[in-house]
């Protein structure tokens, strides 16, 4: 029976020796650990997974998320965060999820304020038109709170509930409406400015004058009296620039009946 060689029989011990001296693949961020030993380097086991260590940290990539900054008990403390979809973070969080900051979007819009969970709770969006949300979050929306609009056709508005309940908007022919609001209509008190410079101002329904209000014409006249389906309708005081009064009926927002008082005292009838 042949015999192996000696020296062969030394090459295997050796290689046997060797191997059993390599160190097993140190476990990287987010595998499982049984002490900080297992894990790479800069990292720790915590609750039996790998983690970064505590303390600063210039740049670590996980799951595509670049953190730069301080690490707490293996979850992001405070600094920046660049997610793959161009998203950027900058402020403190909590359990790896952010509580105070700042949060940058690709588009230009950018939010400052509270987190709750990782999502907006309260604070300001503003974006690269000037366009501004400001208060209260909910679902990543406006919910209750102010925005504004430089450019329209909402110049601004008071959110509640998610609902727009008070603003100024610009409508689609110029005219301007501010004041209370249901359905980005005039619904309360309010006031309308017609692109030729009419000023309505008083009670609205629905977007519709109703009840007692005053009108300025564009001449400076100023009509106060009663709406009725939009309209002014019965009594109606009118008092000109030029110190000349009209006091009178109106019918479906015309006069038919009244009389004029000049500056000198003059009285004339008028249909």
């Amino acid at each position: 029976m042949l015999q192996p060689h000696p020296w062969l029989t030394v090459l295997v011990i050796v290689l046997a020796f060797a191997v059993g001296l390599q160190s097993p693949r140190k476990s990287r961020w987010g595998e499982s650990c049984g002490a900080s030993a297992d894990c790479e380097d800069t990292f720790a086991c915590y609750r039996q997974v790998c983690a970064p260590e505590d303390g600063e940290h210039p740049a670590l990539v996980h799951d595509g998320v670049t953190y730069t900054g301080t690490f707490k008990r293996g979850k992001f403390a405070e600094g920046r965060v660049a997610e793959p979809d161009g998203v950027r973070r900058l402020g403190r969080f909590e359990s790896g999820l952010q509580t105070w900051g700042e949060l940058l979007w690709p588009n230009g819009q950018r939010f400052h304020g509270t987190f709750v969970k990782g999502a907006l709770a309260e604070g300001t969006i503003t974006d690269a038109a000037g366009n501004r949300w400001e208060g209260k979050f909910r679902n990543d929306r406006l919910y209750e709170g102010r925005e504004t609009f430089p450019a329209g056709p909402v110049l601004e508005g008071v959110l509640k509930e998610g609902r727009r309940e008070s603003g100024r908007i610009r409508q689609d022919d110029g005219t301007v409406i501010e004041g209370d609001l249901f359905k980005d209509e005039l619904h309360g008190k309010g006031t309308r400015v017609s692109p030729t410079g009419r000023v309505v101002m008083g009670k609205f329904s629905r977007g519709e004058p109703r009840g007692a209000g005053v009108v300025i014409e564009p001449d400076g006249a100023r009509l106060q009296g009663t709406f009725e389906v939009g309209e002014l309708e019965g009594e109606v005081f009118i008092h000109r620039p030029d110190g000349t009064t009209w006091a009178g009926a109106y019918r479906r927002g015309l006069p038919i009946e009244g009389v004029e008082t000049a500056p000198d005292g003059t009285v004339t009838l008028t249909p």
